[in-house]
C-alpha cells in the first residue's frame, strides 16, 4: 500500500503567496496515457485547458471553479461535481475562492449515465455533515 498526501501545503508550501497560483501534483498513473493528479487552485487562480490527445475528468473535491470553454459554454462547478472534457475541447479553468481538484487523463473517457447531472437526480441535494478534523 502507498499513501498519497495532496493537501495544498504538500504540493507547494508557498502557493498562498504566489500571484495567480495553480499547483499540479501527479498522484498515480496506469500507463503512458492514464494519469491521476491533484490540482490546487488558490483564490484568483486560473489555468488554460488545451486540446489534447486524451480526455479529462475534473472532480471538484473542495471549493468552486468555473470552466469557460472556447465555444462559449460556461459551467460553474462546486465540491461534489465533476466535468468530463473530450480531448478536442478547450477553454479556461478559473477559481475565485480556491479549490482542490482531482483530474484523470486517459484515452476514451466516457461519463457514466449513473453520474450525470440531471434535475431529477440532484435537485435539493446537500452534503452530509461530517465531523471536521
Amino acid at each position: 500500500m502507498k499513501v498519497l498526501h495532496f493537501t495544498p501545503g504538500s504540493i507547494n508550501p508557498n502557493i498562498a503567496q504566489e500571484r495567480n497560483p495553480v499547483a499540479y501534483l501527479p498522484l498515480a498513473s496506469a500507463s503512458v496515457t492514464s494519469e491521476i493528479s491533484c490540482l490546487y487552485m488558490a483564490p484568483g487562480g486560473s489555468i488554460a485547458v488545451s486540446r489534447e490527445s486524451y480526455d479529462r475528468l475534473i472532480l471538484v473535491v473542495n471549493g468552486r471553479v468555473t470552466v469557460a470553454q472556447d465555444d462559449g459554454c460556461i459551467i460553474d462547478a462546486s465540491a461534489g461535481m465533476g466535468i468530463v472534457l473530450e480531448g478536442t475541447e478547450s477553454g479556461l479553468l478559473k477559481c475565485e475562492t480556491g479549490a482542490v481538484l482531482i483530474t484523470v487523463e486517459t484515452d476514451d473517457l466516457v461519463a457514466d449515465a449513473c453520474g450525470l447531472s440531471t434535475p431529477d437526480r440532484v435537485m435539493g441535494q446537500r452534503w452530509p455533515q461530517f465531523e471536521s478534523n
